[in-house]
């Protein structure tokens, strides 16, 4: 249940927001981070589970880890064309 509330907390943080590419980009850029957190203390060598369910849960942080790169280099490469555009800086609005 409580996944749900934050998911719908999330969307109406990312509404109300401005809706500019810049501020969705962040956003889930400091989303992944609190995952990323959150895998590492998982595979933490103090948390007992099978080497299954580690493997597991360190190839799901692989993947994620992969997306967040992507992510950031969208942000790096919005701002780059916005720089030579003229643009002050900010991703131009989506919505």
């Amino acid at each position: 249940m409580w996944q749900y509330i934050y998911s719908a907390w999330r969307d109406l943080k990312i509404v109300f927001s401005g809706k500019t590419q810049k501020a969705i980009i962040a956003y889930i850029s400091y989303n992944e981070q609190i995952v990323h957190y959150a895998y590492e203390a998982a595979l933490n060598e103090s948390v007992t589970m099978t080497e299954d369910i580690r493997q597991l849960i360190g190839e799901q942080e692989g993947e994620l880890k992969k997306i967040n790169d992507r992510i950031e280099k969208y942000g790096k490469v919005r701002y780059s064309v916005n720089q030579m555009a003229g643009f002050n800086n900010e991703y131009q609005d989506v919505g």
